[in-house]
Formats: structure tokens, sequence, C-alpha cells
């Protein structure tokens, strides 16, 4: 049996933005270029001329870290959503040189992405590749992996079959990412006192009621669970980060008689009986989260004025999206503030303040603060700690203080895609509040 490939890095330093590596196995010798940000065409793979077909449709799969689902499906066709599923045992990584594998049938070179670096590999002519990847400098918590399989050459992208698969292995051992409570000169938070934090080592339902909003109204496609449902908790506590996950179940029946086959979860610090774990009427409130990527679904920082618990089925209620992420476009997303009348109303006296926030990095490949600042009659909304929208606050002078909740929704309005793993992940660092 053909010995597995070896990547050993070259002796002699590489020049600046490539590193290079000698590929030893199978009786082969060949020197590969691993681009520091991107594949040689610029992206990942893409149709092109050539590319033998294979005898058997072609599998991508990852047997370490993993196992992984296994990707079967041609990119070349037309983008789909890749997110592949691995369980929570298999997902987890030191901060160190990690070993990857996988089994890449009918395919000819792989590429192993994590934070932009390109790691190849070729497969040997079982299918059989193995790659080293550095992780001793990666952040505690959610790492997304990208990996690439395709049937030609390394160094030609000519090929007709692309398969990719992407997955979140939770790294352990690693830096810290999370934001110090004193921020920065410049930064919205600075110089103010931290009032409410959240960081999420345990989940507490005394601090955070899961299920539809507290109102009771429900939105989109996908039903809101509390901790206990009998489908599962969508909610799970992980070396201190918090993930919402949103699952397919096609065969579900849903109770509400809406027909709804997608469970996942809404957390709030508004209660259904008017009450809330945190709400203020002015302050800077900031979310850490790292944002899923596919047509569909739709997370959510927000928060909402607390009278409105009680009173928005006659009185309506002031909404602040802080972010509403679109799996669809993970370089904007949407901040809003609505001033919602009565439902009787039929929307008359209906004001929104709304901007695309565009131009940022993809929200689904790292973690980003979404953050906004109440202040007596105006709210500024930040990415990364940076001003990017201001709007006149409505209803100032009788505006309850807001609640915040955190949303992992599937959209109704819109075409959604079912990822090869059945799911999609929200993960949230923290949340804080600033006075």
């Amino acid at each position: 049996m053909p010995s597995m490939l070896r990547l050993i890095p070259l002796r002699r330093p590489p020049p600046r933005g490539t590193r290079r590596w000698l590929l030893v196995g199978c009786s082969a010798i060949a020197v590969i270029a691993v681009l520091s940000s991107k594949s040689p065409s610029g992206e990942a793979p893409t149709a092109g001329k050539a590319g033998a077909l294979p005898s058997e449709p072609p599998t991508l799969q990852l047997t370490s870290p993993g196992p992984t689902g296994v990707a079967t499906y041609n990119q070349v066709q037309g983008a789909k959503a890749y997110t592949a599923r691995i369980d929570d045992a298999g997902m987890r990584v030191r901060a160190e040189r990690v070993r990857f594998a996988g089994l890449a049938k009918g395919l000819r070179s792989v590429a192993i992405v994590v934070g932009g670096i390109w790691t190849m590999a070729v497969p040997d002519p079982d299918g059989r590749f193995e790659a080293f990847v550095d992780l001793s400098m990666a952040l505690t918590g959610p790492l997304v992996v990208d990996v690439y399989g395709w049937d030609s050459p390394p160094d030609n992208h000519a090929f007709k079959t692309a398969l990719n698969l992407r997955v979140h292995l939770f790294v352990e051992g690693g830096q810290d990412g999370t934001p110090p409570v004193d921020r920065p000169a410049g930064h919205p938070a600075h110089g103010r006192a931290l009032v409410w934090n959240e960081s999420f080592d345990r989940l507490s339902p005394k601090v955070w009621y899961a299920g539809p909003k507290p109102d009771g109204q429900e939105y989109g496609a996908a039903a809101f669970l509390g901790y206990d449902a009998p489908e599962g908790s969508p909610y799970t506590i992980m070396g201190g980060f918090l993930r919402i996950r949103a699952t397919h179940m096609p065969e579900r029946i849903d109770p509400a008689g809406f027909g709804r086959t997608w469970v996942t979860g809404h957390l709030s610090t508004g209660f259904p009986d008017g009450s809330a774990s945190g709400a203020f009427r002015k302050g800077y409130f900031e979310a850490r989260m790292m944002l899923p990527a596919g047509p569909g679904c739709w997370s959510a920082f927000w928060l909402l004025d607390q009278a409105g618990i009680r009173t928005s089925a006659t009185e309506g209620a002031v909404e602040v999206d802080v972010i509403e992420g679109y799996g669809h476009a993970t370089t904007s997303y949407v901040a809003t503030e609505h001033d919602w009348p009565a439902p009787s109303a039929k929307a008359v006296g209906y004001k929104r303040e709304q901007r695309n926030i565009v131009g940022i990095p993809d929200y689904a490949l790292a973690f980003h603060d979404y953050g906004v600042e109440i202040t007596d009659d105006e709210m500024i909304f930040y990415f990364d700690g940076a001003a990017k929208f201001r709007a006149p606050l409505f209803r100032h002078q009788t505006v309850s203080p807001f609640f915040m909740m955190l949303t992992l929704a599937i959209s109704q309005d819109w075409p959604v895609t079912v990822p090869p793993s059945g799911y999609y992940d929200l993960w949230i660092d923290q949340v804080r509040v600033y006075q």
C-alpha cells in the first residue's frame, strides 16, 4: 500500500507572501506553492477546461479531526452551502500542530484553508491525504476550516469537479480572543462602567428566557425551542462560548400547525411576565459573535423596549436590530430601528431607520463585535468599535428600557438551502452593556 503523503518545509526561506513545501510520497516529488491568502486563481476552485472524469462519483471527507460528513456535490454546477456535519467530540483540537487527514476519492488535489492560509496535499491512489497545520497561535474557541478538493493537479486549476466542505472545529488551549473589559481610547465603551456582562460560562434560565419572543409573537420559518424541547435543546455551552443551532427536521410535525421543519433557538433577557434580567434605557450594548453562512439563515442581536412585552398588542413597541445577518451575503449586514404601531393600526404610523452595512470582512469566518449606543434621543450603530450609522431614537421621551435578544432564525421570505450538515450554527462569545 502506498505511503501517506508528508508535507516537509524547504530549508531555504520562501519569498515573502509564499510558503513552499516539498511533497514526498507515492514515489513522487513535487514543489507546491501555498498562498498566504488565496488559491492560485484567487478564489475557491471553479470550473475549467480540463479534468479527468472519475470512474465513480468523487467524494471528500475529513477523518481527522472528525470524522465529518462526506461532500459529494460538485460546486462547478453552481455554488451551494457546504457546511459538513461533525460531532462535538470530533471537533475538539489543541492549539498546536494538528494533523489533518481524510479521503478524496476521484480527486487529485486537496487544500485545507485556515485563516486564509492554504495548505496543499495530493491524495494517494486510494484517495487518502494528510497534511499538518500549525494552530499554535489560534484563538481559543470555534475555528472555521474549509477543505477544497478538485480533479486536476495542484498547479493546474482547469478542472471539471470541485468539492467543498466546511466545519467548525473548537480550539482548546489557544490564545484569548475576548476583548478586555477596559476598551481603548476611541472605542464607544472607553471610560464607561461595565454594568452587565454575560460570558457564557453557563446558560442560566433565570437570565435567559428560551422560546418564542416574550410577547408571544412568532416569526420566520423555524420553531423557537425552549431548554427542554422534545426535539432536543438548540443551546450548547462549550468552553465559554454559546452555540445556537438551527436544525432541519424534514419529518417533523409542527404542533402549532405552521408546517415548520426547522427548529432553532431564541434567547431573551425579557420574560413573558414583563420582567427582565437585563434591560437598560441608555448605554452601549455589544455582542461578540460569529455568524453562519448559507441562504436562508438569519442571525440577529436585537433589543426591544421592555414595556412592549405587555403592551405591543395595543401600543406597539420600539425595536433595535443591532445586526441582522443574512447568510447569503456574509460581507454585509443590516442595522435597523423600528417604531412598530399596534397590529390593529395595520402599519399606519410605522417608522424605520435602516442602513445596510457593507464592505466588512466575511462575518462567517471570525468573531466580530456588533454594538449600539443609545443616548437620550439618538442611537449609534457600531461594527468592531467603529461607528457606522446614526439614527434618532423613536419615542425618546417615553420609551422604556431595552432588553436583549439573541436569535438564529430561518427566513420565510427567500429560498432556504439545507446544508449537507442539516444545521447552521451561531456562536456567541459574550454580551456586554456599558454605561
